[in-house]
């Protein structure tokens, strides 16, 4: 009894030897075997083996783990290639896209771009003012009515002789150059200085800080008036085009023109100072919701009449368009597309 009590310390040292030993010895073959399995999964995903050659090379151990992994290889290399197919495919597409706009522009007369860009930036800035309608408080306009018919008399026009989609893409156009100006303005009105009237006008600095926040501009004007321009100009073109789609009979005539106009501009003029009016003057200048409908319907009107005393001129450009062949070489790219396609 005493003999294996002296001994039993030994003994448990001898076990704890050994399982230290068996310890070592199962991590040297996990190390061995995950720096196998890792060489291997490297081959495997960076070589052009077959199956047959991997499973002989690693029969031993990882076969089955690689085996599964080789279809695994397989869907991402095929993944790959789609996505770097689509990748090329939208580059492709907008590099056919930029240079068919190029070209846009190079086709549609300067003057009208031009007109049609400053009508943009002039009627957003006008926005900042609202007109006073005396004891008709539920009645409210702002003086960017002034000048926005100038926009949809453009639209309307490149509408008829380019198409919709042409219409549309220079509307985003003007609002990327108005979007510019505004920035630019913002710059100016942060800079150190006094404008003309401060020296003109009692109460210099409230005149001054007036200026500079109307020019400035603030982030909800410019964030409304450009969601409404946009979502008018998409309704005014394709709605424009889609009633001149409708006369049979005579489609290049004045009252096809008059109708297709009248009828777009009537819908998109009061969806775009609907939006504008429950975007910023709603939440922003208190205006009630009768008064952003009033808003809305009286523009409309308005914008509406201006259309019909110059819709003649505008009638009367696209038939000196058409009689002269303005973007003949647009057109001819645009009919020969919808021909492949």
């Amino acid at each position: 009894m005493n003999i294996l009590v002296h001994t039993r310390p030994y003994i448990c040292a001898l076990k704890t030897l050994r399982f230290k030993y068996l310890i070592q010895t199962a991590m040297q073959k996990v190390s061995v075997f995950l720096f196998k399995t890792t060489y291997d999964l490297v081959k495997l995903f960076w070589t052009e083996h077959t199956s047959l050659q991997i499973v002989l090379t690693i029969r031993d151990e990882p076969c089955i783990i690689l085996q599964k992994m080789l279809p695994c290889r397989t869907i991402l290399a095929t993944r790959l290639r789609c996505k770097s197919k689509q990748g090329v495919f939208y580059v492709k597409k907008f590099k056919q896209y930029f240079s068919e706009f190029r070209l846009l522009l190079r086709s549609v007369p300067s003057t009208v771009t031009s007109v049609f860009v400053v009508a943009v930036f002039a009627m957003n800035l006008l926005a900042n003012k609202s007109i006073n309608t005396g004891s008709w408080t539920w009645l409210a306009l702002d003086t960017g009515i002034i000048v926005s018919w100038v926009a949809f008399l453009c639209m309307d026009v490149l509408t008829k002789h380019f198409g919709p989609k042409a219409s549309t893409q220079i509307s985003i156009f003007a609002i990327a150059v108005n979007l510019l100006m505004c920035l630019l303005f913002f710059v100016a009105s942060k800079i150190s200085g006094v404008w003309g009237a401060y020296f003109d006008l009692g109460e210099q600095s409230i005149i001054n800080d007036g200026l500079d926040v109307t020019f400035g501009g603030t982030w909800y004007v410019v964030i409304g008036s450009t969601a409404a321009f946009v979502a008018s100009a998409v309704i005014n073109n394709f709605l424009n085009f889609a009633v001149g789609k409708l006369f049979k009979r005579k489609p290049d005539g004045f009252g096809a023109y008059a109708c297709r106009t009248y009828v777009s501009t009537a819908i998109a003029q009061f969806a775009d100072n609907l939006i504008f009016a429950l975007i910023v003057s709603h939440f922003f200048f208190g205006w009630s919701i009768v008064q952003c409908l009033t808003c809305a319907a009286t523009g409309m009107v308005v914008e509406l009449v201006c259309e019909a005393i110059f819709s003649p001129l505008g009638f009367a450009v696209c038939r000196r368009w058409q009689r002269d062949n303005v973007g003949r070489e647009y057109l001819e790219h645009v009919n020969n597309s919808i021909a492949n396609q």
